[in-house]
């Protein structure tokens, strides 16, 4: 008996790892989160969910198709945490607001606040929504270059749990705060169960009333290691309208987020193949907060209180941006970033690319 189930477990074997070849087809997408790779024509294949395999022991990208829905009960009408959301052990200061709690300030913080704020209009932008839409829309006004509407994101690598959900959750945050000082927040969403292509994410945020805005999204990479947020900014070439003040609300962005999070650097950089930068009229950025291909970070951007403290360093961003708006606009000179000292990330001329950044994600 045991001679025979010695001779049968390497066939057993060998059919499980047939099943999962069919599963999970490899495909060749880039490792970002945002609309897609940037290339003209129709897009490489359907949206890809990052995922571990465990007897390669390797990360791999798997093709999915446009409707598929990783995991049961997520991206319901309201968006809000249900059962299918894996639980996540993670190491947060205990002084960071805990579930039920939201964001808050202190009464003097929010005084000051105030008057910063008070009656001013902010966009937000979660990125990606349940449903990819894998038709085609032009990269820029005029352009021949396409891209897909709007794909899906990304995937928490151990949690399952989709980017759209993450940046609609930490949008909300963002967006307590915001109104809690006398501000307008306006949000390109409200679920995640919605069909907005980056034009018209655009478009809406253009006739919206907001002076900029701010794209919330997570990231991915085939090397498990990478895991440190970014900021992605206009490309001057392509928009020169809105890039001063985009790279001003970029440097403020980046210091108070990585302060926030403890991000020893924040990468600062323009893309000139991002839809939602390009069809833009007014200041703009991309913030990834982080990589849902690392493990770290998976667990980080699923702990409502590390999405507290994402929301946090967010507002302070926004907070510092018209603070040194409001100091400098007469003399009309674009204001120096301000922002913690403390957050380790030198202020630098951003690096300017045509293409993807294998390493910063946004769009694709």
């Amino acid at each position: 008996m045991k001679r025979m189930l010695r001779t049968l477990l390497p066939l057993v074997l060998a059919a499980i790892l047939a099943v999962n070849a069919t599963a999970y087809a490899e495909g060749t997408g880039n490792g970002g989160s945002g609309e897609d790779s940037g290339q003209d024509g129709a897009p490489s294949g359907s949206p890809g969910v990052f995922y571990w395999d465990p007897i390669a022991r390797r990360f791999r990208l798997s093709l999915t198709p446009a409707d598929f829905r990783m995991i049961p009960d997520l991206g319901n009408a309201n968006d809000s945490p249900g059962d299918g959301a894996a639980p996540v052990a993670v190491d947060i200061d205990e002084e960071v607001p805990t579930a039920g709690d939201g964001p808050a300030l202190s009464e003097e913080a929010l005084a000051a606040a105030v008057e910063v704020l008070e009656g001013q209009v902010v966009g937000l932008d979660p990125g990606h929504q349940m449903r990819a839409d894998t038709d085609l829309e032009a990269i820029a006004p005029d352009s021949p270059l396409t891209k897909i509407r709007q794909s899906a994101g990304c995937f928490g690598i151990r949690s399952g749990v989709p980017e759209y959900r993450i940046n609609l959750l930490v949008a909300k945050k963002v967006a307590a705060l915001l109104e809690s000082c006398g501000a307008t927040a306006v949000m390109t969403r409200a679920s995640s169960n919605v069909s907005l292509s980056n034009i018209e994410r655009a478009v809406l945020m253009n006739e919206s009333g907001a002076a900029i805005w701010i794209r919330l999204h997570c990231n991915a990479s085939p090397d498990p290691e990478t895991s440190a947020p970014c900021v992605l900014i206009p490309s001057v070439r392509v928009t020169p309208g809105i890039y001063e003040y985009s790279l001003y609300l970029g440097e403020c962005l980046s210091r108070s987020f990585g302060a926030a999070v403890g991000a020893e650097r924040v990468d600062l950089v323009s893309l000139e193949n991002q839809t939602g930068f390009n069809w833009s009229e007014i200041p703009v950025v991309t913030l990834e907060m982080g990589y849902l291909s690392n493990i770290k970070n998976d667990a980080l951007l699923n702990s409502d209180a590390y999405q507290t403290r994402c929301a946090l360093g967010i507002f302070y961003g926004i907070l510092s941006y018209y603070q040194g708006v409001a100091t400098t606009d007469t003399a009309g000179a674009t204001p120096a970033p301000e922002g913690p000292d403390d957050a380790g990330i030198p202020a630098e001329t951003p690096e300017e690319t045509a293409a993807p950044h294998p390493g910063y994600g946004g769009e694709q």
